[in-house]
């Protein structure tokens, strides 16, 4: 007869032998959620920059918006707003 295999619980990793080398902390969620806002961030920038020349009429004051909103994105804290990886 066969046996039926227990679902892993919540607080055990489905990987075997898996051991979690950082211990998790709120000041390392905290930093990697900067560099994502970092990097979110600036992909935001970049794109607006390459559509502001296609953007005309009507469609310019939305742009306008969308650019005020974006750069006042560094100033939220907390997280806060890293370099993100990208130069």
């Amino acid at each position: 007869m066969a046996t039926k295999k227990k679902p892993p619980t919540a607080n055990k990793s489905t990987t075997p032998g898996a051991k979690s080398t950082k211990k998790l902390s709120l000041e390392v969620v905290t930093a990697n959620q900067k560099e994502i806002n970092g990097s979110v961030y600036e992909a935001l920038d970049l794109i607006l920059d390459i559509i502001e020349a296609s953007v005309t009429g009507a469609d310019r004051a939305k742009l306008d918006q969308a650019r005020a909103i974006i750069e006042a994105i560094p100033g939220f804290d907390p997280p806060g707003c890293g370099s993100g990886p990208y130069p």
